[in-house]
């Protein structure tokens, strides 16, 4: 690899960590700010709940990766990474279902069921989109996946700034946002 590669893949990845940083200030110092006590909450409740997503890729997005790691677009076996990553997004799939289902069931509140939904459409597209993310690096693509960060950030940004600026003081379009951008993310990649 050249040296030229090298430094545009750094800098793409710099800057998408840029954004990435310029988004958690917004989110940790303003958005609190915005939000009342009560939407605060279900904000908090969604981070928190957020922070364990990754759990339920079981280790199938590394797994991957390790395997293939280092290997060219062409040698890779494509059919047999599609299909784990099909395997992994319908175990998901289930799983948000159970999960839906049983939040439904104990019947917990409007509120707290939405944030329950979102953060299980987020599950899906999120592992997804970080599954794709670690071919495109696994292939020495990190531009590629530096990019689908960036837009996922921006897509996620530019609303919130919206709302920021409007003072709509809503949770559940926050989240709705963060959704849209992941899924914007996991579609960059699957163009990649």
């Amino acid at each position: 690899m050249n040296k030229k590669t090298i430094l545009q893949n750094m800098s793409v990845a710099f800057l998408a960590q840029g954004v990435t940083l310029a988004l958690s200030v917004i989110q940790t110092m303003i958005v609190p700010k915005l939000l009342g006590v009560e939407q605060f909450g279900y904000w908090q409740l969604y981070i928190f709940y957020v922070s364990y997503v990754g759990f339920f890729h079981l280790g199938l997005s590394s797994g991957v990766y390790l395997t293939t790691g280092g290997q060219k677009r062409e040698e890779m076996d494509k059919a047999s990474i599609k299909s784990q990553m099909l395997f992994g997004v319908f175990y998901q799939t289930f799983m948000v279902i159970v999960i839906v289902s049983l939040s439904s069931f104990l019947q917990t509140g409007a509120e707290r069921t939405f944030v329950v939904v979102m953060t299980a459409i987020y599950l899906v597209l999120q592992n997804l989109a970080t599954f794709m993310m670690n071919e495109l690096q696994c292939m020495n693509e990190t531009k590629k996946s530096s990019f689908s960060t960036i837009i996922e950030r921006l897509a996620f940004l530019v609303p919130l700034l919206v709302l920021l600026v409007l003072r709509i003081d809503s949770f559940s379009l926050i989240l709705i946002f963060i959704a849209t951008a992941s899924g914007l993310s996991a579609t960059r990649c699957a163009e990649s």
